[in-house]
């Protein structure tokens, strides 16, 4: 905390964390695992979301297009009937102003995935900090059977070392189960993503029908504006649900990768941990009994090696994971922004719309006065 900004930043987003896995005994490996647990059933019950929403996006673009569709062929079917043209014309516009509405759908679904891919980066995170605590637990145990080898004194010690290391290899375990659902979940997430991103075609091709619905009824000599101005806005909402989708969708697979590196490092912890047990309460029952003292301390050193590399490479992936999980949230940000905008662009329609079509009523109004007089 004597650092930089930067260090100081880096400490509270990742430090601490590890530090705190290097300190604490397996309780903390044990509370690490069940805030993975909790992140994996959140980010779960998200990725549901998300494909509901992604299906709803879907089916409600698709019907958008045909009613678009229909009500240009009958802008086209109008010929020069003004009234009528006008008419088929404001279906096509609602038509749009409902794919536009399907479109806001599949950006929810983009929400929804980006949010279940953040949890899967929390619940990446907590396996790696488990992992770590639990390939720290691994390196003490090794350590404590080396100094039982040889010093019956030291048997105590290496059976709580025994004791905490299959704890921290339970919590590890728990962890790996645990984030190895929350991976499924980003995947399936990333899915729902990827499918969203139908709605965005069928709101484009709604867009170009209720644009040739305007230039039809325009033609006929009638009101044309609403739905030109629709097609317009059912295109902006397009454009931002594909970016969003595609965006929540590659941060869903990155952190569905993530999440299986880091059950990948809590499964091997899990194992060193195991093993280092076993040798604690081995050293332990035959404390100061070792015939070759020497060869077992080599083969405990060499094990505990290997543990530590595994504790070193466990919090390189955590590292990684915060990074990941500040893009989700750069990016939740930038959809959250993109959304106000296209809400105050809508609003602006309407406003356009009631402005325009209170001078008509005016325009109207005169007309009559005009004859009457």
């Amino acid at each position: 905390l004597q650092g930089s900004p930067d260090d100081v930043s880096e400490f509270l987003q990742v430090g601490q964390y590890v530090a705190r896995n290097r300190d604490q005994e397996h309780a903390t490996v044990s509370q690490l695992a069940k805030q993975a647990a909790e992140s994996g059933r959140q980010a779960e019950a998200l990725t549901k979301l998300a494909e509901e929403a992604s299906e709803t996006a879907i089916e409600a673009s698709g019907l958008a297009k045909d009613a678009a569709a229909a009500a240009a062929i009958e802008t086209a079917e109008a010929k020069k009937d003004a009234i009528r043209a006008s008419a088929a014309a404001g279906r096509a516009a609602d038509a749009a102003k409902g794919a536009a509405r399907a479109a806001q759908r599949a950006i929810g679904a983009a929400n929804a995935a980006n949010a279940a891919a953040r949890l899967a980066a929390s619940a990446a995170a907590q396996a790696s900090n488990a992992a770590a605590g639990a390939a720290d637990a691994a390196t003490r145990a090794f350590d404590a059977a080396t100094a039982a080898s040889s010093d019956a004194t030291k048997a105590e010690k290496a059976n709580q070392a025994a004791k905490d290391a299959r704890a921290a290899a339970a919590g590890a375990k728990t962890a790996a189960a645990a984030v190895g659902k929350a991976g499924d979940a980003s995947l399936a997430a990333a899915k729902a993503s990827a499918a969203a991103r139908g709605a965005v075609g069928n709101a484009n091709a709604a867009a170009d029908a209720a644009e040739e619905a305007s230039n039809l009824a325009e033609a006929a000599g009638g009101h044309s504006a609403a739905a030109r101005n629709a097609a317009a806005q059912a295109r902006s909402h397009a454009t931002e649900a594909n970016r969003a989708a595609t965006a929540s969708e590659n941060l869903a697979k990155k952190s569905a990768e993530a999440a299986f590196e880091a059950r990948g490092a809590a499964n091997s912890a899990a194992e060193h941990a195991e093993k280092a047990a076993e040798a604690a309460e081995k050293a332990a029952k035959h404390a100061g009994e070792a015939e070759d003292a020497a060869a077992e301390s080599s083969r405990n050193a060499a094990a505990a090696r290997q543990a530590a590399n595994t504790a070193s490479s466990a919090v390189t992936t955590a590292k990684k994971v915060y990074d990941l999980a500040r893009d989700t949230e750069s990016e939740d940000l930038a959809t959250r922004t993109a959304a106000a905008i296209e809400q105050a662009k809508d609003q602006k329609s309407v406003d356009g719309e009631f402005t325009a079509s209170l001078g008509a009523v005016l325009k109207d109004g005169q007309k009559l006065d005009a004859e009457g007089e």
